[in-house]
């Protein structure tokens, strides 16, 4: 944490893809898949300010951060002879943090702890047939 006050904002990109092979089953909404294949992405907006507290040791903060995900995954179901695939896609909020108390200390110039309450709020629901959606 900044030892001076300050507003940060920064905006972020959280990028991931796999996939498990026909070799692995894996269970997709009650049914078993011989493969699937998955991408993420997360878009994170935060922004903090450092309060000004004075000359010391000690600092505080508060801090938003919005999330966006988009996700697709898909999956290929076998049962004997019969093969299919299906896919899904789904984008919205993710869980929403807001710290409202961060405090640090700042032992050298070079050595510091921060210490943080840290609130979520999910802003969607989730079923077992579908990909995480908003309320």
């Amino acid at each position: 944490m900044a030892p001076e006050p300050i507003t940060v904002v920064n905006l972020g990109e959280i990028y991931l893809n796999g996939s498990i092979g026909g070799g692995r089953q894996v269970p997709v909404i009650g049914q078993t898949s011989l493969g699937i294949d998955a991408e993420i992405a997360f878009t994170l907006a935060t922004v903090m300010k450092v309060w000004d507290t004075g000359p010391g040791a000690w600092n505080f903060a508060s801090s938003f951060t919005l999330p966006y995900v988009w996700t697709q995954v898909g999956a290929t179901f076998s049962a004997g002879r019969l093969q299919g695939r299906t896919e899904d896609r789904a984008s919205n909020l993710f869980d929403i943090t807001f710290t409202p108390l961060i405090a640090g200390y700042h032992f050298s110039q070079t050595a510091h702890m921060a210490l943080s309450l840290n609130i979520w709020r999910r802003p969607g629901n989730t079923t077992r047939t579908r990909l995480p959606t908003r309320a």
